[in-house]
């Protein structure tokens, strides 16, 4: 019992741990947001929040900001809105609404996905390369502005900009 336990620990503690950043030469894929029906009536948010930013050549000068683009798509892989792409250093947040009754002129859910991109860095001296991790979540409010659902648990998004 106790040696199921000591594994089920173990198991859950590899689970949550956050990946190490380090530099991988691949494009980052969009944080992996399943569909999600939005009704007229209702919002949908996805919300980003950059949870480190490092300078990976030179710890003396302090990490530019991350390029986060976020935006929604319908099931046709068609854009639904405008996005956005915004700046932001550590610990800032931005988030971005999608309102059911301005994307559907019908009574029937519209099928979403959120899309959650890291871009390649601001204009960085090659000297100074650096890598971004962003944590993403997804709302479904109802009518009244409360929350109805948290539709992802957190989702970890990383880009290293070296060479790019």
């Amino acid at each position: 019992m106790r040696t199921a336990s000591v594994a089920a620990i173990s198991a859950l503690s590899c689970a949550i741990a956050l990946p190490a950043l380090a530099f991988n030469p691949q494009p980052d894929p969009p944080a992996r947001i399943g569909s999600i029906s939005l009704n007229p009536g209702q919002t949908l948010r996805v919300n980003a929040r950059v949870i480190k930013a490092v300078s990976l050549s030179n710890a003396d000068v302090p990490p530019g900001p991350c390029r986060v683009s976020l935006g929604f798509l319908d099931g046709g892989g068609r854009s639904l809105g405008p996005g956005v792409v915004v700046l932001l250093r550590q610990a800032q947040s931005t988030r971005l609404d999608l309102i059911g009754d301005e994307v559907s002129s019908t009574s029937s859910p519209l099928s979403v996905h959120p899309v959650v991109r890291l871009l390649p860095a601001v204009q960085r001296p090659s000297s100074n390369a650096q890598t971004c991790a962003v944590a993403v979540t997804v709302e479904l409010l109802g009518a009244n502005g409360h929350v109805r659902a948290i539709v992802a648990d957190p989702l970890l998004v990383t880009q290293d900009s070296a060479e790019q």
